[in-house]
């Protein structure tokens, strides 16, 4: 779930630092993070 949890905030320190805004809200990663309905990176479990 750490992995998960560092591959989504990585995510979103790329989009906010792009000048783009967040691509999910908090209550959409606490979700992902949880469940781990996160997607994965090929080759990641």
């Amino acid at each position: 779930m750490e992995a998960t949890a560092d591959e989504l905030l990585a995510r979103e320190a790329e989009a906010v630092l792009a000048g783009g805004s967040p691509t999910v809200t908090m209550a959409e990663l606490l979700t992902d993070l949880f469940t781990d309905r996160g997607e994965h990176p090929e080759g990641a479990a």
